[in-house]
């Protein structure tokens, strides 16, 4: 499902570099900064399809996948 939907909503995939592919998806997080102003840095636009499929399989993996679960715990943990 996650393949499927990367490959039918996201014809960029081999030709964009990293960066420009995460803010496309909307998992990049974006500043909204002006002069001095300094605001938080949000996750926001996107494609919200691909954002989804992207969501449930890192849920999937963190609970079923035991070094992925090790992983996820130690990066919870850090302050």
């Amino acid at each position: 499902m996650i393949a499927t939907t990367l490959m039918a909503a996201l014809p960029e995939l081999g030709h964009l570099k990293d960066k420009r592919l995460s803010a496309l998806v909307g998992v990049a997080p974006l500043n909204r900064e002006s002069g001095r102003y300094c605001g938080k840095r949000r996750i926001w636009g996107g494609r919200a399809a691909v954002r989804a499929v992207l969501y449930m399989g890192a849920l999937v993996a963190v609970r079923y996948n035991p070094v992925l679960k090790v992983f996820y715990e130690r990066l919870l943990a850090r302050p």
